[in-house]
């Protein structure tokens, strides 16, 4: 099984910040609370919230190469 949807491209690391900084869990940004859990050593809900990061980054990598292959399959078929 080939995992290319892991590669990076534009449109997933764009999807990927954008949902990283906006305000997605109780009005703060997951990036705020990655470093607002480290200041206050709070582990369990670090992980929990780098485990939110990997599937955001996850789901938009799958959706960025299924945009990017419905796109070339359509415009390849005539």
């Amino acid at each position: 099984m080939k995992l290319n949807f892991f590669k990076p491209n534009w449109l997933s690391l764009l999807l990927f910040f954008i949902i990283l900084l906006s305000p997605t869990i109780d009005n703060y940004s997951p990036l705020t609370l990655i470093f607002a859990y480290l200041k206050l050593s709070e582990f369990i809900a670090l992980i929990q919230i780098l485990a939110y990061s990997l599937f955001i980054y996850l789901f938009t990598s799958l959706v960025s190469h299924l945009i990017f292959r419905t796109k070339n399959k359509f415009f390849t078929t005539r």
